[in-house]
């Protein structure tokens, strides 16, 4: 069985981040990775943290967003250690 996840509100959920070029933004429940894959696209030098608990989830995220590779870092944590990994990336 494959993993899906369409993204809620994505556009909405962008406008409301009014992401900045060149920003480092931290997705605390990455899932399948499409929030974070609409923030990557939106400037090639935006840097993300995506973390997730769920490691199947996280797993498909890190399939999905294999083209920004060099700009995204995976955490396997739940998003109430945030401070925690922030510490650590």
């Amino acid at each position: 069985m494959d993993f899906y996840h369409k993204p809620v509100l994505l556009d909405e959920v962008i406008s409301y981040l009014a992401i900045k070029p060149g920003g480092v933004y931290v997705d605390c429940t990455v899932g399948g990775g499409g929030h974070s894959e609409a923030i990557l696209n939106i400037d090639p030098d935006i840097q993300l943290i995506g973390i997730d608990q769920d490691a199947i989830a996280l797993s498909a995220a890190q399939k999905r967003l294999q083209p920004y590779s060099e700009r995204i870092k995976f955490v396997h944590s739940n998003f109430s250690q945030l401070i925690n990994v922030l510490h650590t990336v």
